[in-house]
């Protein structure tokens, strides 16, 4: 089975990223292991690097937004280079 991991990198912890939720409810019937992790734009990558690691999904998804995007990038680039 095909383990897919929806991220989400939010401004604040009070924040939720619908978008995770609602790819995570749309994909429940199709066969597919789909899970989400969020973070913050204040906790370090170095954190959220390793966290997404240690979960070795298959595919990696990021919701990306114009504050964040940068870190997305970083976190990207940094993760295919470990995994």
């Amino acid at each position: 089975m095909i383990k897919v991991l929806l991220i989400a990198i939010n401004a604040k912890y009070i924040h939720s990223n619908l978008a995770v939720y609602n790819l995570k409810e749309y994909a429940k019937d199709s066969g597919v292991d789909v899970d989400w992790r969020e973070y913050t734009i204040n906790q370090r990558m170095e954190y959220i690097l390793s966290s997404i690691y240690q979960e070795q999904p298959d595919v990696v998804a990021f919701s990306c937004y114009i504050w964040n995007i940068e870190m997305v990038l970083e976190v990207a680039e940094e993760l295919h280079k470990v995994a």
